[in-house]
């Protein structure tokens, strides 16, 4: 029997989290000297809900306080992998639900990085095949080493991204 989109998804979830604790230590010097044109990207993949006792990852402390504008207590994370990505080339890391977070530098200056982030969630159509949806995108400026978080709601809470990049 063939696995669902959603089995799937899941299964290349669960492996990129595997990868992580070996793509995780690559760090943005080592990104830069592989290649002047890349920038080295983090993606963390957070799950946000309310419980009845409260509970955040010792691993969002980068982002603990950010995480606070959310109308959530708890905050555990799903995924978190580090990447060189060459400029105008995108990257995009699978979290829950069929979404992923796609990022694509496209320049650097001094003390910032642009680049193209958005949420795309992929669906079945009529037809059953997969079928890509971009549910938010944008092109912005973002601060090296400054975390950009947005969310998407999810049954029972949201899922949360923050990219950073240097």
């Amino acid at each position: 029997m063939r696995p669902s989109p959603r089995q799937r998804c899941i299964a290349r979830a669960a492996l990129l989290a595997g990868l992580v604790l070996t793509v995780a230590h690559a760090t943005p010097a080592e990104a830069d000297d592989q290649d002047p044109q890349a920038v080295a990207v983090t993606i963390l993949g957070i799950h946000a809900t309310n419980e009845a006792e409260p509970h955040s990852a010792p691993a969002l402390a980068a982002v603990a306080e950010q995480l606070k504008r959310y109308k959530f207590n708890s905050f555990r994370l799903v995924v978190r992998q580090t990447r060189s990505v060459a400029l105008g080339k995108a990257w995009e890391l699978p979290m829950r639900g069929g979404y992923c977070r796609r990022v694509r530098p496209t320049g650097t200056e001094e003390q910032r990085v642009k680049m193209e982030v958005a949420w795309v969630q992929y669906v079945k159509d009529e037809d059953g095949r997969r079928k890509e949806r971009v549910r938010e995108r944008m092109v912005l400026y973002l601060g090296k080493g400054k975390y950009l978080l947005t969310a998407v709601k999810m049954k029972g809470g949201a899922l949360v991204a923050a990219v950073a990049a240097e």
